[in-house]
């Protein structure tokens, strides 16, 4: 399983891909992979699985969310809108928010699960986040801590 999200991750990477698609492959592994980690029955073994995500993959994860930074931090502001909407139509999208509770409640401990909690909301906070008006994911995450 962390093998396929690898190489989804690396996929996420490559130059020829658009910010939107970025997204979507970041958006649909982090989910499927809080899936799987609350799977597992023994609570041990499911922060293993974390933390065994988090090292092979936190460097490529930072590395995803620096790009779309750098690709959306310069957009206009109907395009910032109409990313955000787009977002928020992702199938993804709403499991990620059902999910990131039961998650972080279950995971805090794990560091790799903190810093994600801080860098996965810069993505949704360029897409009309709280200084906008819109979708506050940053501040959702960091309620937690």
């Amino acid at each position: 399983m962390i093998n396929a999200h690898q190489s989804a991750l690396s996929m996420a990477l490559k130059d020829d891909l658009n910010s939107e698609q970025k997204l979507d492959i970041l958006g649909e592994t982090l989910v499927d992979m809080m899936r799987e980690s609350l799977n597992f029955k023994n609570p041990v073994k499911g922060g293993k699985y974390v933390k065994k995500f988090g090292d092979q993959n936190g460097k490529m994860i930072e590395s995803i969310i620096r790009s779309l930074e750098s690709e959306t931090k310069n957009l206009d502001p109907m395009s910032q809108i109409s990313m955000g909407m787009s977002l928020m139509s992702k199938p993804y999208f709403g499991e990620l928010l059902e999910l990131l509770p039961k998650f972080e409640q279950k995971f805090k401990s794990i560091a790799f699960v903190a810093n994600l909690a801080s860098k996965i909301g810069k993505p949704f906070k360029m897409l009309g986040g709280a200084k906008n008006g819109g979708l506050n994911l940053d501040g959702l995450l960091k309620g937690q801590e």
